[in-house]
């Protein structure tokens, strides 16, 4: 098949005025926006991540900041990364104090990490002895307990949830209740699977009585290794708890106090009297039956029927909880140039109303520990009072409240008992 092609001179005119047409825009400079797209990506920066002894670094993090962009350092500390002209590079090291380094256009940049004295001097307690986070090789978390303060909880278990890796707490939700507590999974066949609290060296399995207040430090040993001094008591995980002392220095007194309430989160949209004997009257119609002779009580008009009852049952079920939680600690010590005391007495009242009309919780406590030391010689003691009140509740009446009918008073002193 043949095709004509048109003349030369037709098409100089069509290109001609496309030329003038494009002109302005040769003349007039990129918009900001169109630059930036034609722009061409900056190269990839390379470098190597060396130690305080100028060794290679291998698994170094080098993330560009501000974005999702990263890479690790090899086996000689080397790395490649694409970063922009600007950006800033972040590298970062367990053990190691991060660093962020400017790219200023350079496409070589070597960096040497400095140990980070803070991360490594951190005391860890490993069964009866302490050691230095650095020389640590056992699986072994420790809980900022300054953060965990700050929840509002009665036990400081609860406070375990989302902060340590490793450990899932599983609570029943009443006010004081002691939730179960599980480390790396399930670790016994017996009923009991809590791991073994050790509070200044007390073995225990009662938590409640324990302010979280009064806790200085907590460490939670998970593995074989860290828990074999424990034997078979530790085979659930140990949890070992140090309460706080007196430090040298001028006598202190502290205090501290928060109150809060609780609220469910939502109800259901359940009927009001009046509805559900619309309801409950049609169903019986629908069915072929008399609601006068079935369910006298749906069927307005008649004198089984009346307006002056309408309970909304999770009204009367559900109330705004409270929290409150008071403490005071007076603590002080001597230190000399062959002996040292210290002591500390705490009290703290703890309170919890639940969601649900009747459960409780009410805790007073009061702590009393002072130490001695003399040359090699230490004397501790540590004694703690508490009294415990508790309100549980019978049974599991939140079906209940979902089925029981709207037309039913909560108390009537026509029945036995008063209630309806």
């Amino acid at each position: 098949m043949r095709k004509s092609i048109p003349n030369v001179r037709q098409l100089a005119l069509p290109v001609a005025l496309g030329c003038l047409s494009l002109q302005p825009l040769a003349a007039s400079p990129l918009a900001p926006a169109a630059a930036r797209w034609l722009a061409p990506a900056a190269g990839p920066v390379n470098g190597r991540i060396v130690d305080e002894k100028g060794a290679g670094l291998p698994g170094v993090n080098v993330v560009v900041k501000g974005s999702s962009v990263g890479t690790q350092t090899d086996a000689d500390g080397r790395y490649s990364i694409q970063a922009p002209d600007g950006a800033t590079l972040v590298f970062s090291f367990v053990g190691y104090a991060s660093q962020e380094v400017a790219v200023g256009g350079r496409s070589t940049v070597d960096v040497a990490l400095a140990l980070d004295a803070n991360a490594l001097n951190d005391v860890v307690v490993v069964g009866y002895l302490t050691q230095d986070r650095q020389n640590v090789t056992s699986a072994v978390s420790a809980l900022d307990v300054k953060e965990a303060e700050k929840t509002p909880v009665p036990t400081l278990t609860q406070a375990f949830q989302g902060r340590v890796a490793g450990v899932q707490v599983e609570s029943a939700g009443n006010p004081g209740a002691t939730p179960n507590v599980l480390i790396r999974g399930v670790g016994s066949t017996g009923t009991n699977t809590n791991p073994l609290y050790v509070i200044d060296g007390l073995w225990t399995d009662n938590i409640r009585d324990l302010s979280p207040t009064d806790i200085e430090s907590t460490t939670i040993l998970k593995d074989a290794s860290s828990t074999a001094v424990y034997g078979s008591r530790g085979a659930n995980g140990v949890v070992v708890i140090t309460t706080k002392r007196g430090q040298a220095g001028e006598p202190k007194i502290s205090a501290s106090g928060y109150i809060g309430v609780e609220d469910i989160y939502r109800k259901y949209n359940l009927t009001n009297h009046s509805e559900w004997a619309d309801r409950s009257a049609q169903a019986y119609r629908n069915a072929g039956l008399d609601p006068t002779l079935r369910m006298p009580g749906s069927v307005k008009g008649t004198a089984a029927y009346t307006d002056t009852v309408n309970t909304d049952w999770q009204k009367e079920f559900f109330r705004k909880g409270k929290v409150q939680d008071y403490n005071v600690t007076f603590s002080g010590g001597s230190r000399g140039d062959k002996s040292a005391t210290n002591f500390l007495i705490s009290a703290g009242y703890f309170n919890q109303e639940g969601i649900v009309r009747g459960p409780s919780f009410e805790r007073y406590n009061v702590r009393l520990n002072s130490g001695f030391t003399r040359g090699k010689l230490k004397i501790t003691e540590s004694a703690l009072l508490t009294h415990i009140n508790t309100t549980l509740l019978n049974e599991v009446p939140f079906v209940d409240v979902l089925a029981e009918l709207p037309g039913i008073p909560v108390y009537n002193p026509a029945n036995f008992g008063g209630y309806g």
